[in-house]
């Protein structure tokens, strides 16, 4: 189950399509409702594609404008404690599936609204007998030949009084009312003009994506408003199809505003059947009225390139990732000696391969040990304690957005002594051959020596919030016995506990190491635990 990042991903960038796709509209205000109705078309098809592309995007290519990393899980206390991955792991399985629970109770009512429209008109109007009139046929057949609809289409006719209306994709049928027998020819070829316009343009099946995108996306209310928009935008396209083809615009508003009160009567039938809804008049009736208004249809060229456009900005919207932390997961475990008994206060340092990225925790008093949104990959870890010999375990893996957990036994340190006998005898042959000569012997080294420490200052307002860490140093002691490129190894820790640690063993001083007597330069470690105690 997703966890509630997806949600408000996807709830992010549905927001940001459709927004744009509204301003895209809106520059488009002078041109044909042809094409607004395609860029909301598209749009919508976008919103179905982008969870897929989401899904098919590798991670490496996905892009976050900030990452908020969270402080070093869980650091050594004196409370015996459980793991500290196990709960916040819990927690987001849990809101997931409570998160999945209520998507999928959204989308079923949402899915039966629709589905019980669809059943209801099927059932009502699905046994309507087939017009026998030869006028509404030969009007019809003109209108199919002048929009290039060469599918067979149904007319009907029922004795409800209803707006006339369409349905259907591969046999789509034209439904009128029993007294469009009594109608004038004009009005009835001009409902029948506006219903094979829907027919031409495939409108049924707009629809029918538009209302499972709604499905999918409940939860926005921008996803239901512009499903209206495409709505309004169909019809006003569909009113530009039948004024192209020769109808007066004054001439027909009228027609519109004189079928708009006759269904004004029958509202009780006409709310039931939603997909003649006339909702919108007034905006009908200003764009068939505008004579600045284009009333062309959607060109081939500009559909490419709006599709162009609209994958061009979609591929990187579907990449973008708002979480608070991009491709981590949680490491959490235990450290025991080979009795299987706890090792506290044990060292363990994680290491990215391939990678100069380090992490170090200590272990609890119940030898447990977290680390929290480390980067996905492959670390080698590292666990120390004085009377263990050192643990180094290989090829630990951290998945994205799993808790994986590992278990490191330590061994017990070895001893190793050296005794020489000796004897008198004859040496060996090889060693009699050999002649005297002089020999430069080298690696005499003299251990560097700390002479000055000054010791960090843990802040105050961090033991009052109870912070705790561990400082990970690594620099570089000089000749001189200063400390050169001083940086933090570790990031997983509160970032003014690793300036404090830093402001403090700058200005350490040290007696150099010595090579057969001269100065080098050596690199040091420097571990600086930042702990807490009641």
């Amino acid at each position: 189950m997703p966890d509630s990042l997806v949600w408000i991903n996807l709830f992010v960038k549905s927001t940001i399509l459709i927004a744009a796709a509204a301003v895209a509209v809106w520059m488009l205000r002078r041109r044909s409702a042809a094409e607004g109705h395609l860029v909301w078309t598209l749009t919508l098809l976008a919103l179905a594609a982008l969870p897929l592309l989401e899904r098919g995007i590798p991670r490496s290519l996905s892009w976050s404008p900030v990452s908020f990393d969270a402080p070093l899980s869980r650091p050594a206390s004196n409370e015996a404690t459980a793991p500290a991955g196990k709960l916040p792991d819990f927690a987001t399985e849990a809101g997931a599936f409570s998160l999945g629970l209520l998507w999928a109770a959204g989308a079923c009512l949402t899915a039966a609204y629709y589905l019980f429209g669809y059943m209801w008109l099927l059932v009502r109007y699905g046994g309507a007998r087939q017009v026998d009139g030869e006028q509404p046929r030969s009007l019809l057949e003109q209108e199919l030949i002048r929009h290039g609809v060469r599918r067979k289409v149904r007319l009907r006719e029922t004795p409800h009084r209803i707006l006339p209306m369409t349905w259907g994709i591969i046999r789509p049928v034209i439904l009128l009312p029993s007294e469009a027998r009594t109608w004038a020819p004009e009005r009835l070829r001009v409902i029948l003009a506006h219903k094979t316009a829907h027919i031409a343009r495939h409108d049924s099946l707009t629809q029918l994506f538009a209302q499972a995108v709604c499905v999918l996306y409940w939860f926005q209310p921008l996803a239901w408003l512009a499903a209206r928009s495409q709505r309004r935008l169909r019809e006003q396209a569909c009113d530009d199809a039948v004024l192209t083809g020769g109808e007066p615009a004054t001439q027909y508003a009228a027609k519109l505003l004189e079928l708009a009160r006759w269904a004004s009567s029958q509202s009780s039938v006409t709310g039931a059947v939603f997909m003649a809804n006339p909702a919108g008049l007034e905006a009908r009736l200003q764009a068939a009225l505008d004579p600045l208004r284009r009333r062309h249809p959607t060109s081939r060229p500009f559909a490419a390139g709006l599709a162009l456009c609209l994958a061009f900005c979609l591929f990187p919207l579907a990449s973008f990732q708002a979480s608070a932390q991009s491709a981590t997961g949680h490491l959490i475990g235990r450290v025991q000696d080979i009795s299987l008994a706890a090792v506290p206060d044990a060292v363990i340092i994680v290491s990215l391969d391939n990678t100069n990225k380090k992490e170090i925790t200590q272990s609890a008093p119940d030898g447990e040990y977290a680390f929290l949104n480390l980067a996905a990959g492959t670390y080698t870890l590292e666990v120390r304690k004085p009377g263990f010999a050192a643990g180094f375990f290989r090829n630990v893996t951290v998945i994205e957005g799993q808790t994986q957990a590992y278990v490191a036994t330590l061994e017990m340190g070895r001893v190793s002594d050296t005794i020489s006998v000796i004897g008198k005898g004859p040496l060996p042959a090889v060693a009699q051959r050999q002649a005297p000569r002089r020999v430069r012997v080298g690696g005499h080294v003299q251990a560097t020596k700390l002479v000055y420490a000054l010791k960090p200052v843990y802040p105050q307002h961090l033991q009052q919030q109870g912070v705790q860490g561990t400082v990970l140093l690594e620099g570089v002691i000089s000749i001189e016995g200063g400390l050169l490129s001083l940086r933090s190894v570790n990031s997983l820790v509160h970032p003014e506990l690793t300036e404090a640690a830093m402001s403090a063993v700058r200005q350490w001083r040290y007696e150099p190491s010595l090579l057969n007597g001269k100065p080098v330069e050596v690199i040091t470690t420097v571990t600086v635990n930042f702990k807490l105690e009641q």
